[in-house]
């Protein structure tokens, strides 16, 4: 069974030089957490890092959360479905809305529950996700969520690069602040947070070009990766592989470089890759892992840069090991760098192992009541 591996270290510091770059600009930020999958082990690391509140847009994954660590605030990330309206309202503190009518929904449940719920109304920025696009149907939500007795309006928010790509502009977040303006001179009184945004949003951050007055943020693939979305870089002070996949050799030896015999797109629709001219031998590796895991063969990296991917099946990934630095055999691992894509089908896989480590344990290469609460 191949092995998802957690750096406890790593992640630990990621989450300082994140929480001091969100804190520099007067801001405050909740961990997007739907990457985890609502897995306790690693769910329970992330939490022992301190974070006051986070993101998910799974009932389950929050669900988990708050039996985890229930002083720590919960945030429903996307517009709630009908059938989730009480489940939302029982397990999240704040949910993410557009719709009125998903307003009074929640106005009712919140009601029988004898709660209260807080809302961000989502603002249209550009990537044509979630969120309200004119102003008039803006102030008629937010007029929605004032008037209910079980809601509280704590503010507005916005997406970029979630669908579309649409990187975060200046220009964009003024927008958002316009609105800002706009809906509270309508209800008379000021919000409490403008979510500008995720992770993409960090490097504009860093370079102090987010205007004042947004101060809130939902980070997650920055936090896991330490990587900047704009430019693919690593973040100032933070780490890359907090987490690594380990795979093991099951099969290793001498093959042609390229397949012979009659031909069709193979059942993955992508036709492996010929990293060598097609009469040439490569020593070829097969790993214990698959499409079933990882999703897409290229979402992995080989830690080893003598490496190549081939391709992979549904439960076996064909790897070049030809230029390999290290000598491989059958059982040796071979260990890759995980990007969001990969590690959120990773850990949403049971066929693959997650294991807690510190930074000390060396990656195998070849073996044998938070602010959330007061705010509301």
């Amino acid at each position: 069974m191949a092995t998802l591996l957690l750096d406890r270290q790593r992640l630990q510091i990621n989450a300082r030089q994140l929480e001091h770059i969100v804190h520099s600009a007067n801001a405050e930020w909740a961990l997007v957490t739907k990457l985890l999958c609502g897995h306790a082990d690693v769910l329970r690391e992330v939490l022992a890092t301190g974070v006051k509140a986070v993101c998910d847009s799974r009932l389950s994954n929050l669900r988990m959360v708050q039996r985890l660590a229930p002083d720590v605030g919960r945030i429903y990330i996307k517009p709630p479905p009908r059938n989730a309206i009480h489940g939302v309202v029982e397990t999240a503190h704040v949910s993410c809305n557009t719709e009125s009518r998903t307003l009074e929904w929640l106005n009712e449940a919140a009601g029988a529950l004898g709660t209260q719920h807080g809302v961000l109304i989502m603002v249209e920025g550009g990537d044509l996700r979630e969120g309200v696009t004119n102003t008039s149907t803006l102030l008629s939500v937010c007029e929605t969520a004032e008037s209910a007795p079980n809601l509280h309006l704590l503010g507005l928010g916005t997406n970029f690069n979630c669908l579309s790509g649409v990187l975060p502009t200046a220009e964009a977040m003024h927008r958002l602040l316009q609105q800002q303006q706009i809906v509270e001179e309508h209800l008379g009184r000021e919000l409490q947070w403008m979510s500008a945004g995720s992770s993409v949003v960090l490097p504009m951050l860093l370079r102090g070009d987010v205007p004042s007055g947004l101060d809130h943020f939902r980070i997650g693939e920055s936090f896991f990766f330490g990587n900047d979305l704009i430019d693919g870089s690593t973040l100032p002070g933070m780490e890359r592989d907090v987490f690594v996949l380990e795979a093991e050799i099951i099969e290793i030896g001498e093959k042609p470089s390229g397949p012979s015999g009659p031909m069709q797109a193979p059942p993955s629709g992508d036709p492996p890759a010929i990293t060598k001219p097609a009469h040439e031998l490569s020593t070829r590796a097969i790993v214990d892992v698959g499409l079933l895991d990882i999703g897409k063969a290229e979402y992995l990296q080989p830690m080893d840069e003598g490496v190549s991917i081939v391709g992979a099946s549904s439960d076996m990934l064909v790897v070049d090991v030809t230029d390999a630095a290290e000598r491989y055999t059958v059982g040796s691992t071979i260990s890759f760098h995980v990007g969001y894509m990969a590690t959120l089908s990773i850990m949403n896989s049971d066929y693959v192992h997650k294991r807690v480590v510190s930074s000390h344990q060396e990656v195998s290469t070849n073996t044998g009541p938070s602010a959330l609460r007061k705010a509301l």
